[in-house]
């Protein structure tokens, strides 16, 4: 086992401490069960309607896009934000926490930032900044969903956590999907 590969496992073996003592925490303190509850709610809220806003978003972006298979991913990923969207309603379903979604000011900021970069770019450098864009918001999809997952499992939440990990797990091939489709895009370029 290398450096990094022990800092890794190290890292991991930390994370895992401080989670069992986190859900021994929470299991034992109505304040701390109170508090993550209304994180997670809060999250899930914001999330919901972040799956909107992003569905919207791609849909712009894809009639935008020059690159055949660009345009394809952009309008798969208008249907998974709305798959996804459906998702967080198992979530609340599974978990007795009250639907509902309020405006997420983080998608909003990638959005004006996406559409401002849009009306300065043009042919490749307007395909790939589309790219960017979207790899932007599966991060801020993945950073989050990961929160409320950890905040599902120290609630008890299991159904809830396996869903919001499915939705990371989904979203971790779209990044991927991107990366690949940069280099095709600069390639078919060339």
């Amino acid at each position: 086992m290398n450096q990094l590969e022990k800092l890794a496992a190290k890292g991991l073996e930390v994370v895992g401490a401080h989670q069992r003592g986190a859900a021994l925490a929470v299991a034992d303190s109505d304040l701390a069960r109170a508090a993550v509850r209304q994180l997670l709610t809060r999250g899930l809220h914001h999330l919901s309607a972040a799956h909107h806003q992003g569905a919207g978003q791609a849909a712009r972006n894809r009639d935008l896009a020059t690159n055949t298979d660009l345009r394809e991913t952009l309008q798969q990923g208008v249907e998974a934000n709305l798959n996804q969207a459906l998702r967080l309603e198992k979530v609340f379903a599974s978990t007795g926490l009250p639907p509902g979604a309020a405006p997420d000011q983080a998608m909003q900021g990638i959005i004006d930032d996406n559409q401002a970069a849009n009306a300065e770019a043009t042919g490749l450098a307007l395909d790939l900044q589309l790219v960017s864009s979207g790899q932007l918001a599966a991060y801020l999809y993945i950073s989050t969903y990961g929160t409320l997952r950890s905040y599902a499992q120290l609630l008890g939440f299991g159904e809830a956590a396996d869903l919001l990990q499915q939705t990371i797990d989904e979203t971790l091939l779209v990044d991927a999907n991107f990366t690949r489709l940069a280099h095709q895009v600069i390639i078919a370029a060339a």
